[in-house]
């Protein structure tokens, strides 16, 4: 697979995301800001977060800093967004704990860091920038079982019944 097709689905990756906060819905600290559904949407929608620099993928290089699977797909990203997010969330909520607004981004960083994970189980693409601010390399997982989806929203959709099984264990 070359560089155009570097992707886990984003089914995958919203289910994933989504699943990281399935167990912390019926917190009361949580749940008491911001309805339990709200919380496992916001995950899965984070989840897939990263891939919306494919948006700009026809004016960035694949391999440049701000490129697919650059920057973007660091864990460091993902932190940093997540943690952003809460702060926000928890100025404009009114009685949200520190708690709950420390558990919500622990709740979204972990459904961003899912994104990076899955992509460095795939089979093509140039790696992912794992280890961002120490390294601008891109690495993968030495098992890569998950077949890389095709960049485009029209090209991911044929290309999905011959990915999505791939991803299923």
């Amino acid at each position: 697979a070359d560089a155009r097709s570097a992707m886990a689905t984003i089914v995958t990756h919203f289910i994933v995301g989504s699943s990281i906060a399935l167990p912390f819905c019926r917190d009361s600290a949580t749940a008491s800001a911001i309805r339990p559904w709200a919380i496992v949407v916001s995950a899965g929608v984070l989840s897939f977060a990263a891939d919306l620099d494919v948006m700009y993928m026809h004016w960035v290089p694949y391999r440049a800093f701000l490129g697919h699977r650059g920057f973007w797909h660091s864990p460091f990203a993902g932190i940093l967004i997540s943690v952003m997010l809460a702060v926000f969330v928890g100025v404009l909520v009114r009685n949200i704990s520190a708690r709950a607004v420390m558990l919500l981004a622990g709740i979204w960083a972990a459904s961003c860091v899912s994104h990076s994970l899955l992509d460095a189980l795939t089979d093509g693409g140039l790696g992912v920038m794992m280890f961002f601010p120490f390294t601008v390399d891109r690495f993968f997982f030495t098992w890569r079982p998950i077949h890389v989806a095709i960049v485009g929203i029209s090209a991911a959709w044929r290309s999905f019944l011959s990915v999505f099984p791939s991803e299923l264990p």
